[in-house]
């Protein structure tokens, strides 16, 4: 029917009358229609049968993944929408979790081939939910998902291809890296010319900054062309990128401070946004404090009927030496010991604090800043802009629930801030940040810093590490808290 119309197009073959176009439209049309019948009737109508597992053996179709095989050469899927689902079904089999831990045992499986994102498994887990052979349970303060008997049915029903499924992820700890090779290059690549064509498009650009990045194409390309020898050619290579690219990577310096209880007073408190309490405190403990790093911490004591005692971590905000003032930023949330002490605070009240014991301070080759948060972060993400020298380009990313919860940092420096408004209980969710990082330009020598709840950071740092590209060293990611668990954080997520 097609090559009969394709003759028609172009004046051979026989002649059709008016309308002919029009009927083979609507054949095509009732072909596709019919397809896609076809095509639902095997995704839908099967739930637990032959329909829910794959229609090929080896696990091949539209799930996640790429590599240089495949009906085009180019990309193509590891494992289609069924396959994920038998894999989630079966990992939860084996250990009760939820989708972070899920992506965690994909990776661990894979040996790192294979990262799907949350995009991947949140469909898959509300496809098992709603079919009933998953469901979620409260563990330790924790939403678990768990197999019922409807799903341990599913699995003995298909075993074999769970089998073969499994035999076909853990094999890619051999094949992966090289089906995945080009990838990243590709990546690199567009991340290059996308920096050379901003710095070339700069009228401003001077001869000297013109030739500094000559310099460091002609190395790099010198380390591209020795990067598949072996031996000392290989080490060459490294050597030229590692020295054209990058002379240098940004080191922490800790710093440690002498420790000690200091005894202070409310000198003020307001509202620093909708849902943060801004608390300045002075005292004569405060004339040999030290804060060097805008994401140090302090510790708190708070009375506790039940305990005599709670401790909590908190940023100092601002220190002024002159004024023997202290600024912290209280997250007004329910059920927060601080936050409680904070909401009910006065003009004379006593607080007592200790710290910070150390700071670590970020020094190296930064040319720009890339801050990311939450409002658990916002004062280190504050702090860090207001003390940026001047004409240094920042970038902040920080989730707040609402435009009540914007701030306004006073700086030298040339910052751009992008907030994102989400709900209180979407705080644990990386979804949202990673999809607005993805349409951010991270150039070279930037440093990306993130502090969010605990899940959350080590998904942005895995993304930037692993989607990005970025180096490990020019990363620092924090868990400020854990979503369950009260005075919990971790303080390096690398």
């Amino acid at each position: 029917m097609l090559y009969r119309y394709a003759e028609a197009r172009s004046g051979s073959g026989p002649r059709y009358r008016k309308g002919t176009r029009v009927k083979i439209q609507i054949y095509l049309e009732n072909r596709y229609i019919e397809m896609y019948i076809e095509f639902m009737r095997h995704e839908h109508m099967y739930p637990s049968g032959r329909g829910r597992f794959l229609p090929s053996s080896n696990g091949a179709g539209h799930g996640w993944g790429q590599g240089p095989t495949g009906p085009h050469r180019g990309r193509h899927r590891v494992f289609d929408r069924c396959a994920i689902r038998v894999l989630v079904l079966g990992l939860i089999a084996e250990r009760p979790g939820n989708r972070e831990d899920l992506i965690g045992m994909i990776e661990e499986r894979s040996a790192a081939v294979h990262v799907p994102g949350p995009d991947v498994i949140s469909p898959a887990l509300t496809w098992l939910e709603e079919a009933g052979e998953i469901e979620a349970v409260q563990t330790e303060g924790h939403a678990l998902f768990r197999v019922t008997e409807t799903g341990h049915a599913a699995l003995a029903a298909g075993q074999d291809q769970l089998a073969a499924i499994m035999a076909r992820l853990t094999g890619t700890q051999r094949s992966g890296a090289r089906d995945r090779g080009g990838f990243p290059a590709m990546r690199a690549k567009e991340n290059l010319q996308t920096a050379v064509r901003t710095q070339l498009r700069n009228d401003g650009l001077e001869t000297t900054a013109e030739h500094r990045i000559a310099s460091i194409l002609d190395g790099a390309a010198r380390a591209v062309e020795r990067a598949g020898e072996g031996g000392d050619a290989q080490r060459r290579a490294m050597e030229d990128g590692m020295t054209a690219v990058e002379p240098a990577s940004p080191v922490i310096r800790r710093v440690r401070h002498a420790l000690r209880r200091r005894a202070l007073t409310v000198m003020s408190v307001e509202r620093a946004g909708t849902h943060m309490i801004r608390v300045t405190l002075t005292g004569e403990a405060l004339e040999d404090f030290v804060s060097l790093a805008p994401d140090d911490h302090i510790k708190i004591f708070l009375p506790d009927p039940v305990n005599g005692e709670v401790r909590r971590d908190y940023t100092p905000r601002r220190h002024d030496r002159a004024s023997n003032t202290l600024v912290v930023d209280f997250v007004d949330h329910a059920g927060g010991p601080a936050a409680d002490w904070a909401r009910s605070a006065r003009f004379g009240d006593r607080l007592e604090i200790a710290g910070p014991k150390g700071s670590g301070v970020i020094e190296g080759p930064i040319s720009d800043w890339v801050l990311v948060g939450d409002e658990t972060a916002l004062p280190a993400i504050g702090r860090r802009v207001e003390e940026l020298d001047a004409g240094i380009p920042v970038t902040t990313l920080v989730a707040v629930p609402g435009p009540g919860d914007e701030q306004v940092f006073v700086t030298a420096a040339r910052h751009e801030a992008r907030w994102l408004h989400r709900p209180v209980d979407h705080a644990d969710r990386p979804d949202e940040i990673i999809a607005r990082l993805e349409r951010m330009v991270i150039g070279p020598a930037t440093f990306v810093w993130v502090a969010a709840e605990g899940g959350v950071a080590r998904a942005v740092r895995r993304y930037l590490i692993e989607e990005r590209g970025i180096a490990p060293q020019w990363i620092k990611a924090a868990g400020y808290w854990q979503k369950g668990h009260a005075d919990a954080s971790v303080k390096d997520v690398g």
